[in-house]
């Protein structure tokens, strides 16, 4: 038969738990009510109680690492500890925020990958190629002013967060002289009257019913350039239930505001991003590997904090443009890990040609539509232009010319693979644009595996940072009061009336001893004399 557990409701802030909990799981108000604290002195009270809290608090299990599940039951502990009431007064603030902000954080173990560049470099066509779906923009025009992750969930979901007012005067005042189309466009947009009505909001999550165009739809009303609400959302997080077989489910992709934006603000996120990413992609266009593309790596290593130089893979996208792909890449590859080779960025040419690698995710997109049936010669003249790029694609990566005046076998031979969709010829075509490598190499083996450990090691550095902070404060305004207080206590005595009192019971004691002598020797000499008279009666009785 099962117990039922009585739910009490917490005296701050209203919320129902049940009576075997030690502390209100909103606010932390300490909820035991089974002991008199009139029993207990001031330091027993803060023993008993932390005792109590750390039994009581119910941990979570993080399923793919026993040591980050460790790491967060002993911060979910410690922030018992804080939450009592007459400590939370010292821990509240920075600490108590700092064991929120990890217990949320190494709840979720997600490694994050920022995807930056410069504008146009082709980053959200190659996000759209690992997700399996277009869902980032890939307009002509510069799309991506919002920072926007993508993360598997069993559940799909769009969720914004919103500029503050001191955050949004900022971002205006970074306007650079080269802004004037976005001031432009934001006026025309009569962004400026529904400005009142974002900033400062608080987050929303929108669910979605009905999938990818459910998705599709939202995402073009908060981050398109053509939206006026997208200049007051913050970050974007998205959330999506239909993800690739290959794609790791504890890695997020970010999508972040252009390097080269014209609004300073908003590349100080990406830069800013940069240092708190597990990871980052940088994509760079493959026929364009210049003087201002060596900047642009120069910066993002030099954001890169305390990571190791090879959680950063440089991405050459946009390979199929080039005239030869195959030959002008290995002339480019070898130009680039030369440059990146030094100290400061890979440590080494082979590290950096291992981490510069080419990808063309707009001919991974045109595969999958054509091999759906998208992509046919019926289809509108925009379509049909793109069936002619995957056609020439297919060509050179086969190393098939065309034909002058009269089709060569090769040439014909193809065709035939390409109508009928060989599998072969498009396995060959995929391989070559390198997104299922990028997927199923880098993200999954690399980085979600391999390089997990990176989490689980600045796990246990937060464990023990927060630890020590926390034991400084608790020493500092709590322990050390008390016994301040116990040692004060102890001064209140005079000493000379406790040796007194010493004297008076050391005297007491020997007066005892003395009396207790007499009484035995007043006992013996009883005993004899009772002996003797016995003896005589004895006697005179046998006369």
């Amino acid at each position: 038969m099962s117990i039922k557990v009585a739910n009490v409701i917490c005296p701050k802030c209203g919320i129902s738990t049940q009576n075997d909990k030690g502390f209100c799981p909103c606010c932390g108000t300490f909820l035991i009510k089974d002991f008199n604290s009139e029993l207990y002195s001031g330091y027993e009270k803060v023993m008993k109680r932390m005792i109590a809290n750390a039994k009581r608090i119910p941990h979570k299990k993080v399923k793919h690492s026993t040591i980050i599940s460790d790491v967060v039951a002993h911060i979910e502990d410690l922030d018992a500890v804080c939450r009592i009431p007459f400590l939370y007064e010292h821990f509240k603030g920075e600490v108590t925020r700092d064991t929120s902000s990890l217990i949320s954080k190494y709840l979720n173990s997600e490694f994050q990958v920022a995807f930056v560049g410069t504008i146009k470099t082709g980053k959200s066509t190659l996000i759209n190629a690992l997700l399996g779906a277009d869902y980032a923009s890939v307009a002509v025009t510069p799309e991506t002013a919002v920072l926007t992750k993508f993360k598997y969930s069993d559940s799909d979901y769009v969720k914004l967060k919103f500029y503050s007012h001191d955050e949004w005067d900022k971002l205006w005042q970074s306007r650079t002289d080269d802004c004037d189309t976005f001031t432009e466009e934001y006026n025309e947009l009569n962004a400026e009257d529904i400005k009142n009505r974002w900033l400062g909001q608080a987050d929303k999550v929108i669910r979605i019913t009905d999938g990818y165009n459910g998705i599709k739809k939202e995402l073009s009303k908060w981050s398109s350039s053509k939206s006026p609400e997208h200049y007051f959302v913050r970050e974007i997080t998205v959330g999506i239930s239909n993800i690739p077989k290959y794609f790791p489910k504890n890695v997020v992709i970010v999508d972040t505001p252009g390097l080269s934006d014209p609004v300073q603000y908003r590349s100080q996120i990406s830069y800013d991003y940069i240092r708190r990413a597990n990871a980052v992609f940088v994509c760079i266009e493959a026929k364009k590997i210049q003087r201002e593309e060596i900047a642009t790596l120069s910066s993002v290593f030099t954001n890169i904090g305390s990571k190791n130089t090879d959680c950063v893979h440089v991405i050459a996208t946009h390979w199929d443009q080039l005239n030869n792909p195959q030959h002008d890449w290995a002339l480019n590859q070898d130009f680039m890990s030369k440059k990146l080779g030094g100290r400061i960025y890979f440590g080494s040419y082979d590290v950096a040609k291992q981490n510069i690698i080419h990808s063309s995710a707009y001919i991974y997109n045109l595969i999958s539509r054509y091999l759906d049936g998208q992509l046919n010669m019926d289809s509108p003249e925009a379509d049909r232009i793109e069936l002619q790029n995957l056609f020439n694609f297919a060509k050179n990566i086969e190393r098939v010319s065309d034909p002058i005046f009269a089709p060569t076998p090769e040439f014909k031979e193809l065709v035939d693979k390409f109508k009928n969709k060989d599998q072969d010829l498009f396995n060959r075509l995929r391989e070559s644009t390198n997104v299922d490598y990028i997927r199923k190499n880098i993200l999954y083996e690399i980085i979600a595996c391999k390089s997990f450990g990176f989490i689980e090691q600045q796990a246990v550095s937060d464990l023990e940072t927060l630890s020590r902070q926390i034991s400084r404060i608790n020493n500092d305004v709590v322990i050390k009061p008390l016994l301040s207080k116990r040692s004060l206590l102890m001064n209140d005595f005079n000493i000379s009336v406790l040796k007194e009192q010493k004297e008076q019971l050391s005297r007491s004691k020997q007066d005892c001893e003395k009396l207790y002598n007499q009484l035995n020797k007043y006992h013996s000499s009883v005993n004899k004399k009772t002996e003797d008279l016995i003896k005589k009666l004895d006697k005179a009785g046998r006369k």
